[in-house]
Order: structure tokens, then C-alpha cells, then sequence
């Protein structure tokens, strides 16, 4: 069994969910989360005051699959990321061990 841990953004969760659920994957474990990324730091304006956002907010996914499933999971997580040119996602892959 492995263990997918997949960080996106917020406006992607619908698309990744939808794809998943074509290739019969619906339980997952879905977080709010913030990441910084190599010291970046995004400009944001509120009634005329200028400030940094340095943790954007992202999306963590934790899905549990059989090793069967694991490529064509990652290829259509892949394929989401990729048509959005989304950087700063990431996908990791675990092992997972049940006692």
C-alpha cells in the first residue's frame, strides 16, 4: 500500500477530485495548509496599505491506494498540475506498512 501526499492550490481541489473519482479514487484526506517557497513573498494591497504575504495557502491531499493504482494516480495528479502550469506542487510517495 503507499500513501500519495499531494500539496496543490485551493482553486485546483475540485479538478484533482474529479479526475480521481474517473479512475474510482473518492477517499482521501484534503487539509488546509501554507507553504513558503525559497523565501518568496507575494505583494498584497488592502485599503491602500501594501503588505507581504509569506505563507501562501495551499491544499494537502492524503490519499491511501494499492500499489497497483499508484501510476495512473500520480499520471492524472500530473496531468492537472501540468494543463494549470502550476508551480510549488508537489506529490510525495510513501510506503505504508499495516500491523
Amino acid at each position: 500500500m503507499k500513501k500519495l501526499e499531494v500539496i496543490i492550490k485551493p482553486f485546483q481541489l475540485d479538478e484533482v477530485k474529479d479526475a480521481l473519482a474517473t479512475i474510482n479514487i473518492s477517499d482521501m484526506i484534503i487539509s488546509d495548509v501554507r507553504c513558503s517557497h525559497d523565501g518568496e513573498k507575494n505583494s498584497e494591497s488592502y485599503l491602500t496599505e501594501d503588505y507581504f504575504v509569506e505563507f501562501l495557502p495551499k491544499i494537502r491531499l492524503e490519499i491511501f491506494i494499492e500499489d497497483n493504482l499508484l501510476e495512473a494516480t500520480i499520471i492524472v495528479i500530473k496531468n492537472i498540475i501540468n494543463s494549470n502550469l502550476s508551480e510549488h506542487s508537489r506529490i510525495f510517495v510513501y510506503d505504508v506498512f499495516e500491523v
